[in-house]
């Protein structure tokens, strides 16, 4: 089976810690990663989940598509939109973990991402730093987008 490389939307997430952790800790972990303000979220002392709000992604996926066009300086990608448009269900769909340590606390998040494409065979089934700093910078980047608050990149297959 090949491994493919991949940059998606977080359709849901959960992320949980063995440690009980108040909603305002959870809010402040996650916040780094995602802006929490694009998901409905559940919130208990050991877990979070979230769902992106589905007008999030109708209403900036196009946008969001034209930033990465002129970024990467290549439509290439734009033929992952005209197969989907604004239909995030019709996106296809993977499942990743990401680990990291916050304040000496571990938090795991389980991601479903919305692939937005998938590019070349990777040697790799698992990347640790890469989907961290790839998160972080769209997290941080200021691109006017609310999507850019809710990207991970992972490898598929």
């Amino acid at each position: 089976m090949a491994t493919y490389y991949t940059l998606g939307i977080v359709k849901n997430f959960t992320a949980t810690s063995f440690g009980a952790l108040s909603e305002n800790e959870w809010k402040n972990f996650l916040n780094e990663r995602f802006d929490l303000e694009q998901y409905s979220l559940h919130v208990d002392d050991k877990a979070v989940k979230g769902t992106l709000k589905e007008s999030v992604f109708e209403e900036h996926i196009e946008d969001f598509y034209m930033k990465l066009v002129a970024m990467i300086g290549d439509d290439y990608i734009l033929n992952w939109y005209n197969d989907h448009q604004t239909n995030l269900d019709s996106y296809e769909h993977w499942v990743t973990e990401l680990r990291w340590k916050q304040e000496g606390i571990p938090i795991t998040l389980t991601s479903e991402l919305a692939l937005l494409f998938t590019e070349g065979k990777v040697g790799a089934e698992e990347f640790i730093i890469e989907p961290k700093l790839i998160n972080w910078l769209f997290r941080h980047a200021n691109l006017s987008n609310k999507l850019t608050g809710c990207v991970m990149s992972g490898i598929v297959g």
